[in-house]
């Protein structure tokens, strides 16, 4: 199971660059406790996104951001 604080380090990874579109997109789907810790909106809106476009990272980040202010 995941915490919070395991969670956020995933998304603090994404935004340095220290894992790949793809492993991130591969630990969202495993990782359903991001919905109960957070909320559905945001897991949706994160499960909603075409991680194959170019500027994916962008779309990710903003949403990131909606819920997780960087630093925090």
């Amino acid at each position: 199971m995941n915490s919070k604080a395991d969670i956020q380090k995933q998304f603090y990874k994404i935004y340095k660059g220290h894992i790949s579109i793809s492993e991130f997109e591969e630990w969202l789907y495993k990782t359903q406790e991001i919905e109960n810790i957070y909320n559905h909106d945001f897991y949706f809106n994160l499960l909603d996104l075409d991680y194959r476009k170019k500027h994916i990272k962008t779309e990710l980040v903003k949403i990131i951001e909606m819920e997780i202010p960087r630093g925090v």
